[in-house]
Parts: C-alpha cells; sequence; structure tokens
C-alpha cells in the first residue's frame, strides 16, 4: 500500500514547533560511547560501543522537569531526531504532535533511505528500513540488568492495526542468551512492544485491520501502557507508550552484548522513535539491610543483653531484581550465633515474589560470666562480582539474672494465694513487673496459672521469679451428645476425666453408661491428690413430628408441585438445602426431608420425574417486501408431537412446523408446540414488513414553503439506509446514514444550480438499492 504526503506550511504550525522546542532541548550525537554512556547506571560497565543509522537520526535530549515522562536521555529514531524546519522530512521528535488527516503537514517522515535491520524484521513480520541502532559489551555486577525507555511513533493513530507495524528492540545475547532475546516486551508477555501490539484499541483509518493487533498474542493490543498524543507540545508523535522497563536475567561479572534498535516498516515514512533514560541501564545489589531495636542503625551495630535487651534484622529486596536468589550468612568472632544469641539461618532464600524477610535478634539468659562478645554477621550472595555485600556487629552482654521456679498446687480454681517477688535492693532503684501487669512487690490471685515477676534492680539486670499455680482438682465431666431421648432412643454417657477412679449413682466404675429411660445421672471422681468432683446430668423425653409427602409422581418442565411436611413446631431439612415446611418442586428429582422437633427427627422422600418437553423456537425475525411471502421454520424436535401457529389466516397451513407466511402489515406470529407426554411450550417471531419507497423526481428549494426538501415517502422504515446524491460528474452532493433530515438542495451549506442529479438509495435489510434522477427545479 503507497501512502502520499502533501505540503503546506501555515504559520501557526511553526510558532508551536518553536513553543515545543522550548520544552524539550535535543541535541544530535552519533559518537556511539557517548551515547552509551549517557544511558549507563549503576552496577554496570561497557566497552566496544557501536552506532549504524543516518547521522541525524540519534540525539540526547533533555526535558523541561515535569513535561515528559522521562527529563533526561537518549532517542534513537528511524527518521529525524532534532527539527530543522516545518516540513516533512524536516521535523525531528521535538513537537508538536498535529499530524492528521486534515494536516498532512507537521510530521516526522524524514526519508534516509538506510537498510533496515534483520532481527527487527523477525519481530515485526515485515521488512524494515532505515534502521538506527546503538550496541555494546556490558558487564553486569549484579544479577539482573533492566533500561527505561518510552516508544513512540508517527504511525499513530492513522495506521494502527496495518502492515506499517514500526518496530524496535532491545536484544540482548551472551551467556544464557545464544541467539540474540529482545528484552523490549510488553509487561507480564514475551509480546514484542510495536505500533500493533500497545495502540489505543481503534484500528487506524487507513485500511487498519483489528486482527493485525490482536493475532499478536492474548491480551493485544495493551491498551493500558498507550498515551494519546494528539496534539501535544512536547514530541512529535501522535501516540506513545508509558515509561516501561526492560529487564533481563544475567551472570554477574560475564561479558553480554545488547543492541538497542529502531526502524521504519515497509515503507521509509512516518518514523518512530525510542527514549532512554539517563543513567537507568543498570545492575545493582540483590538487596539491603535494617537494624531497629537496641542497635546503631547508622553503623549496623546490634546492642544485645541477656534478658534485657533485643533487636531485629530486616533483609530487603533491591526493586530491580529479578528472579530468586541466595544469600550466604556467616559468622566470626567471640559469640556463638545459636548459643549466646538467636541465629540466622544458613541461607536466606528469596523467591521471586519474595519482598522483606524479617529476623529477630536475641541474646541467650545463660549462667555464665562471659563479659561482652562481639560477632560480625556477613551477608553475601555469589550473583554479584564483589562477595562481600553486608555485615552487621552483635554485640553480646551478661545479665546479673537469678530464676527461680516455684510451684505451687491447689485444690480449687478460685483458691486465693499472694505471690511475692524478690526483696529490694539495698541502696539501689527498685522495680516489679508482673506479667498481669501489676507493678507492686506482692499480688493476690485467685486461679491458676504461671505468674512471672521481674524485679530490676539494676542497668544490668534483674531477677526473675516464676510462680507455678496448679489446679490438681481432677477434671470430670459427662458427655452425652444431647440430653433427650426419643421415641426408641437410648444414649450413651461417658464420664470424660483424668481422676483415678471414677463411680456412677448406680455402684458401676465403667466410664460409659446406656441410658433409655428419662431421670437424673450423677458421677464421681477422685485422684491421689485427695481432690474429688462431681457432674450431674437430666436426661429427659421428648416426642417425634409426624411427616407424609405422598406418593412419586411426574411435571412438565414448567409445572410445580408443592411438597407439604408440616407438623406445629417441626423444623425441617430438605436435601436441597430448603429449611421451610412447604417446598415447591419445579423440575424432577429425588427429594427427601428430615423433620425435627425438638431434636427428635423422621424422614420421608419422593421421587418426581420429569415429562419430556417440546422444543419451541419459531426462528428468527425476518423483513419481507410489501405483497410477498416468507417461509417461518420452527425448530424440528422428536419430542414434539404437534404445532399450532397463530394468526392463522396469512398463512398456508397453521399446523405444521414450516408453513408459508403472506402478511399485509408486520405480523407477530405465535407457535404451540405441543409433546406425547401433553407439555407445552410457545415461542414468537416477528414478520416485519416493509412498504416499497414513495420517491419522488423534482423538488423546489426556492424557500417558498411548499415542496422545499427532497422528502422520500415510506424511508423511515430504514434507518440504517444510505442516501448518495450525485451530479452529472459523478460528484458527491450529499450522504446521509439514515435519512431524519431530507436533503434541502444544498452541498457544503450552498444552494446548488437547478440541474438533473442522480441518487442511489441502499435501504438496508438486504433489500436492493435504487437508483434514479431527481430534477432540482427553483
Amino acid at each position: 500500500m503507497a501512502r502520499r504526503l502533501f505540503y503546506t506550511i501555515p504559520l501557526l504550525l511553526l510558532v508551536l514547533c518553536q513553543s515545543a522546542k522550548a520544552q524539550l532541548t535535543v541535541t544530535n550525537e552519533t559518537d556511539p560511547l557517548k551515547l552509551a554512556q549517557k544511558i549507563l547506571g549503576a552496577g554496570v560497565t561497557i566497552m566496544n560501543a557501536q552506532f549504524k543509522g543516518n547521522n541525524v537520526s540519534a540525539a540526547t535530549f533533555k526535558a523541561v522537569t515535569g513535561s515528559f515522562p522521562i527529563d533526561s536521555g537518549i532517542v534513537l529514531t528511524s527518521g529525524r531526531a532534532k527539527t530543522i524546519g516545518a516540513l516533512s522530512g524536516q521535523m525531528g521528535v521535538d513537537g508538536p504532535a498535529n499530524y492528521s488527516s486534515t494536516n498532512d503537514v507537521m510530521h516526522a517522515s524524514f526519508n534516509g533511505g538506510g537498510a533496515g535491520d534483520p532481527d527487527l524484521s523477525i519481530l515485526s513480520g515485515r521488512a524494515t528500513n532505515d534502521a538506527c541502532i546503538l550496541e555494546f559489551d556490558f558487564i553486569p555486577q549484579g544479577d539482573s540488568i533492566n533500561v527505561r525507555y518510552i516508544f513512540g511513533s508517527e504511525e499513530y493513530p492513522r495506521y494502527t492495526c496495518t502492515d506499517f507495524n514500526d518496530v524496535f528492540g532491545f536484544l540482548i545475547t551472551g551467556p544464557g542468551f545464544t541467539t540474540p532475546k529482545n528484552i523490549a516486551v510488553v509487561p507480564g508477555t514475551n509480546i514484542p512492544v510495536t505500533i500493533n501490539s500497545i495502540n489505543d484499541g481503534v484500528p487506524g483509518a487507513n485500511g487498519g485491520v483489528l486482527t493485525k493487533c490482536t493475532d499478536l498474542g492474548p491480551g493485544s493490543p495493551f491498551t493500558q501502557y498507550y498515551i494519546n498524543n494528539n496534539g501535544g507540545l512536547i514530541i512529535t508523535y501522535n501516540g506513545h507508550t508509558v515509561v516501561l522497563t526492560a529487564k533481563a536475567k544475567v551472570t554477574p561479572c560475564q561479558v553480554y552484548h545488547i543492541k538497542l534498535a529502531i526502524a521504519d516498516t515497509q515503507d521509509w515514512i512516518l518514523d518512530s522513535g525510542v527514549f532512554i533514560e539517563a543513567g537507568s541501564f543498570s545492575s545493582i545489589a540483590d538487596f539491603s539491610t535494617e537494624v531497629s531495636g537496641s542497635a546503631d542503625a547508622s553503623t549496623k551495630t546490634v546492642m544485645l543483653v541477656e534478658g534485657c535487651r533485643s533487636a531485629e534484622l530486616k533483609i530487603t529486596r533491591a526493586p530491580a531484581t529479578v528472579g530468586p536468589f541466595t544469600i550466604n550468612v556467616s559468622y566470626t568472632g567471640s559469640a556463638t550465633a545459636g548459643i549466646d544469641f538467636s541465629a540466622l539461618p544458613a541461607t536466606v532464600v528469596f523467591s521471586a515474589t519474595d519482598e522483606v524477610k524479617t529476623f529477630p535478634l536475641v541474646a541467650t539468659l545463660d549462667a555464665f560470666n562471659e563479659g561482652t562478645e562481639r560477632t560480625v554477621i556477613s551477608l553475601s550472595t555469589t550473583q554479584t562480582c564483589s562477595n562481600l555485600v553486608d555485615s552487621i556487629v552483635v554485640l553480646v552482654s551478661d545479665s546479673s539474672v537469678n530464676t527461680a521456679l516455684h510451684p505451687l498446687p491447689v485444690c480449687r480454681n478460685d483458691s486465693v494465694i499472694v505471690l511475692s517477688g524478690a526483696e529490694p535492693e539495698a541502696g539501689g532503684t527498685n522495680s516489679w513487673s508482673w506479667n498481669t501487669g501489676a507493678a507492686t512487690q506482692t499480688i493476690s490471685i485467685n486461679h491458676p496459672g504461671n505468674y512471672i515477676v521481674t524485679h530490676v534492680f539494676s542497668q544490668r539486670c534483674l531477677d526473675i521469679d516464676s510462680f507455678e499455680i496448679v489446679n490438681r482438682e481432677p477434671l470430670l465431666s459427662i458427655e452425652s451428645g444431647r440430653t433427650y431421648l426419643c421415641p426408641g432412643d437410648e444414649i450413651i454417657l461417658h464420664a470424660n476425666t483424668n481422676a483415678d477412679t471414677i463411680q456412677w449413682q448406680n455402684g458401676s466404675t465403667s466410664p460409659d453408661q446406656i441410658v433409655s429411660n428419662a431421670g437424673i445421672y450423677r458421677v464421681r471422681g477422685a485422684n491421689t491428690y485427695g481432690c474429688s468432683k462431681y457432674d450431674t446430668v437430666v436426661i429427659t423425653s421428648r416426642p417425634a413430628p409426624v411427616l407424609e409427602l405422598g406418593p412419586d409422581t411426574a411435571l412438565c418442565a414448567y409445572e410445580t408441585i408443592d411438597l407439604d411436611a408440616f407438623f406445629p413446631g417441626a423444623t425441617y431439612s430438605w436435601n436441597t438445602g430448603a429449611s421451610t415446611p412447604l417446598l415447591q418442586v419445579t423440575r424432577g428429582g429425588f427429594y427427601r426431608v428430615i423433620s425435627t422437633l425438638d431434636g427428635c427427627s423422621v424422614r420421608d422422600s419422593i421421587t418426581i420425574t420429569d415429562k419430556k418437553m417440546p422444543v419451541a423456537d419459531a426462528g428468527k425475525d425476518q423483513v419481507i417486501e410489501y405483497d410477498s411471502h416468507v417461509q417461518l421454520n420452527a425448530k424440528v424436535d422428536p419430542n414434539n408431537a404437534g404445532y399450532a401457529w397463530s394468526p392463522a389466516a396469512s398463512l398456508n397451513n397453521a399446523t405444521i412446523p414450516n408453513p408459508i407466511a403472506s402478511p399485509l402489515i408486520t405480523t407477530e406470529y405465535t407457535l404451540i408446540v405441543s409433546s406425547a407426554d401433553g407439555c407445552s411450550l410457545e415461542d414468537r417471531v416477528v414478520i416485519e414488513v416493509m412498504f416499497p419507497l414513495a420517491i419522488p423526481n423534482a423538488f423546489s428549494p426556492n424557500g417558498d414553503g411548499v415542496n422545499d426538501r427532497w422528502n422520500i415517502g415510506n424511508i423511515h422504515q430504514f434507518p440504517q439506509c444510505d442516501v448518495y446524491i450525485y451530479n452529472r460528474y459523478g460528484q458527491q452532493m450529499f450522504y446521509s446514514r439514515g435519512y431524519k433530515t431530507p436533503w434541502d438542495g444544498s452541498h457544503n451549506g450552498k444552494a446548488l444550480s437547478p440541474a438533473t442529479y442522480y441518487y442511489v438509495i441502499d435501504p438496508g435489510f438486504g433489500f436492493r438499492k435504487q437508483t434514479g434522477w431527481i430534477l432540482l427545479l427553483k
């Protein structure tokens, strides 16, 4: 497909162009090392930079802060980078974006006549031209590399979803990439970023076909990454992507090669460009650490005191890392991890989705006087060129801690006991802290439990007394599931206890008793501590409800039957999930209900079968011309035993599935279909009758109020008709979709001269087109 561009030079566009330049400064640059160094970020070493392309197709740029999503960097384009004039071919990337069907002047459309690139041709699926390529070797320090960019094009939006699918790629080779791998892809996919993969989802007016976008892969086109820049003043392109990030998993310290390339597809005009952010081509360490609690965060020194002070270590994944990685943990020093303080695992594993891992650092409370010990925790990963990544200093100090455990048995939960903490230290500052929240030396308690009091008497640290109050009363309870008997029922009573001996009121010493009569049942349990406990249960009798659902039956699909399980005071549980006494059934199946009164239940069931149903489908609505006929086509099914159409007057046979209908007006036919089981269904179909158009062959638009417009009778029946008027030279004078406003004999707001004009009317609905002539009079 050929594309032609026509040019004029409006003064306004020159002014807009100069306004855009004030927002974006573009400086031509083809020195490959300077271009590569401009985008170079942390953790990457580059070498052997090369540039291929037209000497006006690469540049550095700087935008006024906030005017463009990327403040500075380099731009590679299939056309001209810097604007030198207002004509097509003179426009660069530095705005404004005014290219449209009515303004075919200011656009980036530089034809450099350059060659394409085979790798880009594979990505696009089409031949490429005017390729602009920056490539270089690099050595990453971390296990991943990333670079931020924006892709824009003059192909947007007029050539979206066409063969003019301008393309670019960030192609990496090296360890793990035996063939060039494009990392400039739509986020979460392997689909290259192109005109057809990221756009507004609307095929371009110049031959766009949606499947040329959707066929690229699931989700394409990805409208969420597209920005409509039509009328923008910063860059020339009518559309561009949001800021995207290209990422790749690499092996640290190895040599890789990357090719940053862009090209026109299918032709040499309407250029595209990729803006790459300064300093964004980077490879950084996998993680960072932070200490809190009893720690000096600035020096990452942790100060632990046995029983007193603790800290926390937080390890956070670096934002730009890709995939899983492992951190190796090692220790050097006098404090032993796992003995003197809590140890980290030997390896800390981050999955692809882990963001933060947190570890407590707590000194172990022991009885040894070891002074202050020092250990360095080293954190490293084999995925960086420098093995040691971070280290944490841990200082562990002793506490003067005395601990004592005081077991105090009781036989009752409500026994009142006074507990006392350690005696105060003379001449010092003393405080007591109980795990109950109390802050006094003594407390009174009235139930068992573990009570701990900490006596702080100096900076180094505390006495700890633990009181274990244990209730030695035996546990005893009668478990029965329920405490009532239904008719003909029996219950097993079970004495659940840790007592050494048990005895029921009837003298039995077995844990289980079988009960079939109402009454009071009592059991006693005793233990070797001299404590005993009793439990009692009262068993009552209850009646059961009466239930009868009736015999099995059958239903048509539209019929219902009420299943009645009502009994005063009862509750209901149907196998359908219903809980009402009355269940309305609309289809066949097995139905069971359990009726419960005060815990006593009975059940009944009924089987309902489905009668064979006919299929009632009168077919699709149809449109016919006046005084014609059409065949109705009801669906035929083995279950259908009879057909009845109405109204029957305009049918040749109202009892067959496919009668001939000859209505004179729009008619709705009702079809009733019956089955051999006596069930019936109905459906409707509308035959719309269209009356012929009444087309006048003359009118006089002279303003006298008589016959001033070309009014077509019955055209209101065709709301989607197309009406065309041509002069004798074949030039179109009038067009209307539908014909709500009749033609007044004018063209572009000017009255036409009296003459003979020719019309074409396409009514739609499959009706034939009508043509003829009109005499315009004055």
